[in-house]
């Protein structure tokens, strides 16, 4: 009955075959509808009539997909593969994803399904910085007119003490480059990476998160945090263990987003194994099709001061936003090549709607 009534309606031209069709696919709110026509209007337009769509990525190893296992360089196992096959499920192109000149030796295409297919062309090359963006953008990038282009560096700024500032330059020229030849943006956040030992090494990326995402609000473009996306597999740890126990087996629980099956002979500590690119192709996918991510439980609000005697403090306020109780621990992580902090675990135990102030010291490294 619903198919003879939509039928009904096209015969009097109250709706278009097609957009009935696509309705009957993928059914979206219209909340969902106007996030997706905001961040990415020309790609959207095209999933919506169930046309080709191309998707390029610009990006360091992590996007080129270097992992230790056989996987190395199968850009469909990575998470701009998820993220493609995710969107292909969705909006049923039934012939999946397929990898536009793909490495030597790996497939362009996990299965051999014939249809309309999602095209991704993997520009990412390992090693590179944000700075090495501006030469894809002034060559290859826009060959086959691409719909959408996903930025994603920083692994390798932060390793190799990049200013932030050219990093942020870098970024706002390539999406210039992207704007003026009328595609689709998507800034993303490094993922993290395990710099020396202990909890604090995970903050190395963390400042370039933060820049990724003022270029991302300034050009009023989608921004997707791969970081954040994974921190979560740090898992969750009783109340009442000491702060620093506790901050320390979360951190050790986040190296299991580096272990290879079989273990490589050296520790690997930028690159994450497939669980965690499905993870983060899940948080793109996820970012684009819930207008209204569910609220944080907590706010925070931080200030750095530098003290008469050139000691160097962060001020935290943390806010409960929820209705219960909550015991927790906050873990100072190290910004950049730059700062560490010396007293970086605490813990805390907050009813609804209070704050609590943390003072947490850092020592400047030079």
């Amino acid at each position: 009955m619903r198919r003879f009534f939509g039928l009904l309606l096209v015969m009097f031209g109250l709706v278009p075959a097609t957009d009935y069709a696509s309705v009957e696919a993928y059914p979206l709110s219209l909340a969902q509808r106007e996030h997706l026509k905001t961040y990415i209007p020309r790609t959207f337009l095209k999933l919506d009539n169930q046309r080709s769509i191309h998707i390029v990525a610009l990006g360091d190893s992590v996007t080129w997909m270097y992992t230790r296992d056989d996987n190395n360089g199968n850009w469909l196992l990575s998470y701009l593969g998820a993220f493609s096959s995710n969107l292909a499920r969705q909006f049923f192109y039934p012939g999946g994803v397929r990898a536009l000149n793909p490495e030597k030796g790996m497939p362009a295409k996990l299965k051999d399904h014939q249809g309309k297919e999602i095209f991704i062309e993997n520009l990412a090359i390992p090693g590179r910085c944000a700075l090495d963006a501006l030469q894809r953008v002034s060559t290859d990038a826009f060959i086959n007119n691409p719909d959408l282009v996903v930025i994603d560096f920083g692994i390798n700024d932060a390793v190799r003490g990049h200013s932030l500032d050219s990093y942020r330059r870098a970024l706002q020229r390539t999406v210039d480059a992207c704007k003026a030849a009328g595609t689709d943006v998507i800034i993303l956040a490094p993922s993290l990476i395990r710099a020396g030992t202990g909890p604090t090494g995970w903050g190395m990326t963390r400042p370039y998160a933060t820049v990724a995402q003022e270029v991302a609000a300034q050009n009023s473009v989608l921004f997707v945090d791969l970081g954040k996306a994974l921190a979560p597999l740090g898992g969750g740890v009783p109340a009442g263990v000491e702060p620093e126990a506790a901050v320390l087996t979360m951190a050790d629980r986040l190296g299991r987003i580096f272990e290879f099956d079989p273990a490589p002979p050296t520790p690997e500590t930028l690159h994450p194994n497939e669980e965690a690119h499905e993870i983060m192709g899940r948080a793109l996918y996820e970012a684009l099709l819930v207008p209204e991510p569910e609220a944080e439980p907590f706010r925070l609000d931080a200030r750095g001061f530098v003290e008469s005697n050139g000691e160097i403090k962060v001020k935290v306020t943390l806010k409960n936003l929820g209705e219960k109780p909550v015991k927790g621990y906050l873990g100072a992580l190290s910004v950049g090549r730059t700062f560490t902090p010396t007293e970086p675990y605490q813990g805390f135990d907050l009813q609804p709607g209070r704050s609590t102030d943390f003072e947490i010291p850092y020592r400047r490294h030079k």
